[in-house]
């Protein structure tokens, strides 16, 4: 009788596939340092902050809306060496800010206080210090808020928004361009005869604008996510139309490496009137490579993304129904890093990579409490990169399955041998 001698390979092969099924099926929060940079005080009265950059210091620079405590109004806030304040007696907010290439910052929002309509589109100047230099409304007698911007290498301006028109519920995309001291160049509308809005612009590789929004004009579904690239003139070159039979959004837009763009949103098409967040990968033409979502229980979008230095991406915005930040970083197609989930209540609506490491998220929370409900916070991920596992753990619980799928096949074979043998 031959006595075979057992090793320990199967039942070492078992327990790493039990162990990659268990690691694969985690979706849990994983946990990391989150803590206030220590140049940013609290600030006062209750607001959002929607936009955060890095200063050549390497301090940061936010930007929002503000209302003082028993006020019915708010003023664009924008905490730059100590806070200032920019407003009227109607209602003003920051969207988005840029640092100039003097070293300065460009403001882009509304205010109802000033220009010639019920809203207009509000450009601020400052210094860098963030001392005012010089102001410009742009508008007509409808409502145009304005979202975004980037400044051009000469020191021209390009901004977007939509504008509201008063009549039926048509709604555009509003493009323009001013030069460097806010006088205008030329404006572009876009859109049909249904409510279409600009969310985000940038400045690609070959000195075209791209902007990204929603069109409920054009395209398959409800609302579509709408890609429009024009060049320095506001000549329109091609426009790409992305989404399923629900209501798809893309918010923000990042240049990726190789040339192409990545955008973030929100989709219904994958779960009915549930919204799910939805990052969306083109190429440099627009045409879609690949779409994937991230949804939980309940509604959930994304609202900021950008290229970090390694190549991937990096999104904010918030789940279950504004109750939690939602951060997350991407690894080549699509796939997810584990996600981080910071201070209930909350939600995220700008992310920055700084010089120093981690990530610098900004945005507002929904606490219930008078005191602090709506004001404005920021959190720094401390020098937080996901683990470069090159692949999601969906997909190591995907391994983990077939390798015990082949342990059982090897198995079941070497039995049915055995009993022929004897």
């Amino acid at each position: 009788m031959v006595v075979r001698r057992r090793t320990p390979t199967a039942a070492l092969l078992l327990i790493l596939s039990i162990w990659l099924l268990i690691v694969g099926s985690y979706n849990g929060s994983f946990d990391f340092s989150c803590q206030a940079p220590p140049p940013l005080p609290e600030l006062m009265g209750v607001g959002i902050a929607y936009s955060v950059i890095e200063a050549s210091d390497l301090s940061y620079v936010i930007a929002g809306e503000r209302q003082e405590p028993g006020s019915n109004h708010s003023d664009i806030f924008l905490y730059c060496h100590g806070e200032k304040i920019f407003g009227g007696l109607g209602n003003e907010s920051a969207r988005e800010i840029v640092r100039c290439h003097d070293g300065g910052y460009a403001v882009i929002g509304y205010t109802t206080s000033f220009g010639v309509g019920k809203a207009d589109i509000w450009l601020l100047r400052t210094n860098s210090n963030g001392h005012q230099l010089w102001n410009e409304t742009f508008g007509t007698a409808e409502n145009e808020y304005g979202t975004s911007l980037i400044e051009f290498p000469n020191g021209d301006f390009a901004f977007i928004g939509y504008v509201n028109h008063t009549i039926g519920i048509d709604q555009d995309v509003w493009v323009l361009r001013v030069d460097s001291t806010g006088n205008p160049l030329w404006n572009r509308t876009f859109g049909g005869f249904r409510p279409d809005a600009g969310w985000s612009i940038i400045l690609n590789s070959a000195g075209q604008l791209i902007v990204v929004g929603t069109t409920e004009s054009f395209g398959a579904g409800d609302e579509d996510v709408w890609l429009l690239c024009l060049d320095a003139w506001g000549t329109h070159l091609w426009n790409r139309t992305i989404g399923g039979k629900g209501d798809d959004r893309g918010l923000d837009i990042t240049l990726a490496h190789d040339g192409g763009y990545a955008i973030i949103g929100s989709t219904t098409s994958s779960r009915g009137n549930d919204t799910d967040i939805c990052l969306i990968r083109t190429d440099s033409s627009g045409n879609q490579l690949w779409n994937t979502t991230y949804g939980f229980t309940r509604d959930d979008m994304g609202l900021s993304i950008i290229t970090t230095r390694q190549g991937d991406f990096a999104m904010t915005g918030y789940a279950d129904g504004r109750e939690t930040i939602w951060f997350r970083r991407t690894e080549g197609y699509g796939v997810f890093c584990p996600a981080g989930w910071l201070d209930g209540q909350s939600f995220g609506t700008s992310i920055i990579e700084p010089s120093e490491g981690g990530f610098i998220i900004v945005g507002g929370t929904n606490a219930t409490s008078a005191e602090t409900s709506g004001q404005v916070y920021w959190w720094l991920p401390s020098h937080y990169s996901p683990p470069h596992i090159g692949m999601d753990l969906w997909f190591w619980g995907f391994i983990g399955l077939i390798i015990l799928l082949i342990i059982l096949a090897v198995y079941s074979w070497r039995t049915r041998r055995a009993k022929i043998h004897k």
